[in-house]
């Protein structure tokens, strides 16, 4: 880092070493060592965060930016030792989402696993060539099992369990899963147990 080069472990052997110039590149390390702390500073925070008033003044963004240096500096050097903490030129930490981050990212992932449903089956993919969609209640109702401590993760897991797990299951029971796109659409409604299904021509 000191000296901005990087040996290419990969191309270099015993007689020669490789070292590539790397004095142009910003370099991005990211880790979950830190999650429950940037929960925590979230959570003091979260009116700065939050408050539109405060979003569009850049005041408030350099000294939260300022805090933001200032509580994490020790974490990091506690764990990777100072020397990579002190070679760190700016902490950015991933907040938890918002309401409208989960819904933006549940219609993400649902649209993600549509087109994958809607491609024509594959040795290694059995099931496609069909539709399926969701009513905005269930992506409300997907939003909502969010989780600050899991991020993003917990809501991939809950699709893969409430919808991903359903279509599987029914292929497993039998159903044809032939023909062209669309000739099965999955219907997704919010219901007492979770989210429920229903096949429709």
């Amino acid at each position: 880092f000191d000296k901005g080069e990087w040996v290419d472990k990969k191309t270099s052997s015993a007689y020669q070493t490789k070292t590539l110039n790397c004095r142009k590149i910003v370099w991005v390390l990211t880790t979950n060592a830190f999650d429950n702390e940037i929960v925590n500073f979230y959570e003091k925070e979260k009116k700065t965060f939050d408050d539109k008033i405060s979003n569009s003044n850049p005041r408030k963004w350099i000294q939260i930016d300022r805090k933001i240096q200032r509580s994490f500096r020790q974490p990091i050097a506690s764990v990777f030792g100072e020397a990579m903490a002190r070679r760190l030129g700016s902490l950015i930490p991933f907040v938890p989402f918002t309401r409208d981050d989960c819904v933006v990212f549940v219609e993400h992932e649902i649209e993600e696993w549509r087109m994958s449903y809607a491609k024509p089956p594959t040795p290694s993919r059995l099931v496609g060539n069909f539709n399926f969609t969701v009513n905005p209640e269930v992506v409300e109702f997907i939003a909502e099992h969010y989780d600050k401590s899991q991020g993003a993760t917990s809501i991939k897991d809950f699709i893969e369990k409430e919808i991903v797990s359903e279509i599987n299951q029914v292929c497993l029971e039998g159903y044809e899963m032939g023909g062209t796109v669309g000739r099965f659409v999955l219907v997704g409604e919010p219901g007492e147990q979770g989210i429920e299904f229903d096949w429709r021509p």
